[in-house]
């Protein structure tokens, strides 16, 4: 798709979200918030902290307290592994670096999510060699990170998820057992007595892998593989006295096949309906297992999920947010039977239909990105513009963003 098609779209499917990023813009410039942070017009691209960052276990997020973009990641230092932190704020015109919680922190995993006025972050951290969960929070007027190891014994963090449900803080994370199998754990942040509390759901049939979450009308859903990596997509849900329910999802195939999940990206969509993307194998008849990008919504008049594969999108590392009235999907097109390739996969709907592309990139070595390693995509409202992170080769944290104006 040329940069003119596309200006030409963006300015037919976002003059309502431009009308209140201007309004936002001149609320910032009142602040002194410089404005030339807003880059060339259209795509934009760049290589963040080199060196040190990998692009792997990404998490993104806007925190309106100082009108920075978040960005985390997994880095290497002295041959270790460590958690990265980017932030940018406009008038400064360019991206911080730091090293979080070092020695306990890897930043391999990571999940954001904001509560409270503070930045949360939870990540897989190393204690005695064994992986434990870590969770690290930003509150404004202290300027500093403060670090804990949560549900030691049984988080391992090497998966996770965030979201915040009915006021307070949940997260989901892989767990093992003490019979070392892969277990769901979730916590949750208890005001009442001011600790973490957590459990371990759907044992036997939830791994605690490919994990995202979501909240709809009044319940909390997440999503992730099956155990044993057996095949189809396992969603939970927790309702208002009824509590916690299971269901495998897509368990016959999507189309002509299915297999084991390595990935999976929810969100709720402006016309109120569920939808999650999420890594399959589709089969092609010959006894090959090309990696694609799923995408199933809940078609409420029905009462059912809906599937379709996604042409283009590897589904390796799917990543969703919604921009203007619409979702943005990213994904990597990496692997040498992915037909638009090699590069980011994009694609968004503009009402009608999905409009996909492929920015060129420098695609991630798939034996040095583990399977399921997600991009990271997010909106910068202050100027209106849409951020999609990934892994690059060589390793390092690639970046590309949308300017509309």
């Amino acid at each position: 798709m040329s940069e003119s098609t596309r200006a030409l779209l963006r300015s037919k499917l976002h003059w309502g979200g431009l009308l209140v990023s201007v309004m936002l813009i001149a609320s910032v410039l009142t602040l002194g918030i410089d404005s030339s942070a807003s880059a060339a017009t259209g795509w934009n691209h760049e290589t963040l902290d080199a060196g040190v960052s990998t692009g792997e276990g990404l998490s993104t997020i806007y925190w309106p307290v100082y009108y920075q973009h978040h960005v985390f990641n997994s880095g290497i230092e002295s041959s270790n592994r460590v958690l990265r932190h980017g932030w940018y704020q406009p008038g400064f015109s360019n991206w911080a670096f730091e090293t979080l919680d070092p020695g306990n922190s890897t930043g391999i995993a990571s999940a954001t999510g904001l509560w409270s006025y503070q930045h949360h972050v939870f990540n897989t951290g190393s204690e005695s060699g064994s992986p434990v969960l870590r969770h690290g929070w930003y509150q404004p007027g202290f300027s500093n990170w403060a670090f804990e190891t949560l549900d030691a014994g049984a988080s391992t963090g090497t998966d996770t998820a965030y979201a915040e449900y009915s006021g307070q803080q949940h997260v989901f994370a892989h767990g093992l057992s003490p019979t070392g199998q892969d277990i769901l754990r979730h916590g949750y942040y208890d005001l009442g007595v001011g600790t973490w509390i957590f459990e371990t759901l759907d044992e036997g049939f939830s791994e605690g892998s490919a994990l995202s979450a979501m909240v709809w009308r009044d319940q909390l859903h997440v999503f992730g593989g099956v155990s044993n990596r057996a095949q189809g997509l396992r969603h939970g849900w927790f309702e208002p006295g009824t509590g916690w329910q299971f269901e495998t999802l897509a368990r016959d195939g999507v189309e002509s096949g299915f297999s084991s999940t390595y990935a999976t990206a929810a969100i709720l969509t402006p016309d109120g309906r569920q939808n999650v993307w999420f890594s399959i194998w589709t089969y092609n008849g010959v006894g090959n297992s090309p990696h694609s990008l799923g995408h199933g919504w809940y078609d409420e008049s029905a009462s059912a999920w809906r599937f379709e594969v996604r042409p283009g999108g590897d589904g390796l590392g799917p990543s969703v947010t919604q921009y203007g009235s619409h979702p943005e999907v990213f994904d990597y097109a990496c692997l040498k039977y992915s037909p638009s390739g090699p590069g980011l996969f994009h694609e968004f709907w503009d009402g009608t239909d999905w409009i996909r592309e492929v920015r060129s990139a420098s695609c991630p070595k798939m034996a040095v990105v583990p399977i399921g390693d997600p991009t990271a995509s997010a909106t910068y409202p202050p100027f209106n513009q849409l951020h999609a992170f990934y892994a690059q080769d060589p390793a390092a944290m690639g970046h590309f963003w949308y300017d509309p104006d």
